[in-house]
């Protein structure tokens, strides 16, 4: 957790600031739009021929060449830049893995765990990046703020090697100052699948909840979090206590080129007490995400993401050898149909899909 809190506290203390929010205006106003600077302004954009054969680039030969799609597009600043950042993470990713790996998971090298996934995502948030600005879609919007106070009923449907459940979430959340208060209860229709989940988050850098657009939505958090899971079918109970750090930073911080888009980290640590068939085990877990996403206009956003933790109900990809230690993919978007309402959807791949469709009222919102 320290690893990925220094990474992101060094990004956002060295990056030229930005005001936080916009100046008034109406609710839903026009993506905010960076002045044309003389050395990047372009009269005329790539061709939909030169744009598609970037963005195949960008999937195939940009897996190992990171940047190769903004390139092609006329982006060479941001495609040096992309690369630079994918070499910090392939370096990351083998100092943190190789131990690891070498060593068959000995615990003395268990710490550099957070080196490895801050690498891991670093290289393919990039890659997703770069097929981002040879798409065209880096310059769609802008951030806005979360609503000083939410609530949120969601459905779900889960289908696992097993079964199939739909599942019915009821959630909230308020920001007070600085600190921010969250719960939410699931349950399935049978009564057998039952999740509680309670967060406090304390703001260290970034706006605050005002549910207004901002110029700049990266932000650091620090999350404490209680989550109690019951499965009456598989008579398990888990109890997880949980901290974690959670950064965001608009990448046109980075460069200009990638105004829209966003990456999203986080590290951290739990500990866990479950119980099955009356047997109890005390064990500790790593927890780490990261994701790459962009701003639709003023009016959401959508997310790819990895997430490290396999005691959810997806659990992980079944990956050959790398089964058990590797996590779950998966992608939202966020859309707000006005100020005062939004919806949420989602969908987790992990040995199980887990499909959520929720609808948020924004209070507070004007």
């Amino acid at each position: 957790m320290r690893w990925s809190g220094l990474c992101l506290t060094l990004v956002l203390a060295t990056a030229p600031a930005h005001a936080d929010t916009v100046p008034a205006g109406p609710p839903l106003a026009a993506p905010i739009m960076a002045p044309c600077e003389a050395d990047g302004c372009k009269r005329e954009g790539p061709t939909k021929l030169r744009r598609t054969g970037a963005v195949f680039a960008s999937v195939t030969t940009g897996l190992f060449v990171r940047g190769v799609g903004s390139y092609l597009i006329g982006e060479k600043r941001t495609a040096k830049r992309l690369a630079l950042v994918s070499a910090f993470g392939l370096g990351a990713a083998l100092g943190g893995g190789l131990p690891v790996g070498i060593s068959g998971g000995y615990p003395p090298t268990l710490p550099l765990m957070p080196v490895l996934l801050v690498g891991a995502g670093a290289l393919f948030t990039t890659w997703w990046a770069d097929i981002g600005v040879a798409a065209g879609v880096s310059t769609l919007g802008n951030a806005r703020t979360q609503a000083p106070w939410s609530i949120e009923l969601a459905t779900l449907y889960l289908s696992d090697p097993y079964r199939q459940a739909g599942l019915g979430r009821l959630g909230g959340r308020i920001e007070l100052g600085r600190l921010d208060l969250g719960a939410s209860y699931l349950l399935d229709a049978e009564n057998e699948l039952r999740t509680g989940e309670a967060n406090v988050r304390v703001r260290i850098f970034g706006a605050a909840a005002t549910g207004e657009v901002v110029s700049d939505g990266s932000r650091l958090i620090l999350r404490a979090g209680l989550r109690g899971h019951e499965d009456d079918g598989d008579r398990v109970d888990t109890t997880t206590a949980e901290l974690a750090l959670i950064g965001r930073l608009d990448l046109h911080r980075l460069d200009r080129g990638l105004r829209g888009a966003f990456i999203e980290m986080s590290s951290g640590i739990g500990v866990e007490r479950v119980s099955h068939f009356g047997d109890h085990d005390n064990s500790s877990i790593l927890l780490g995400t990261f994701s790459w996403g962009v701003y639709l206009g003023n009016r959401g956003e959508v997310q790819l993401f990895y997430d490290h933790r396999r005691d959810s109900m997806v659990g992980g990809i079944a990956a050959g050898r790398a089964a058990g230690f590797v996590g779950s993919l998966g992608a939202s978007l966020d859309w707000m149909f006005d100020p005062k309402w939004a919806a949420h959807l989602e969908v987790d791949v992990g040995n199980a899909w887990l499909t959520t469709v929720a609808l948020r009222y924004r209070g507070g919102t004007r």
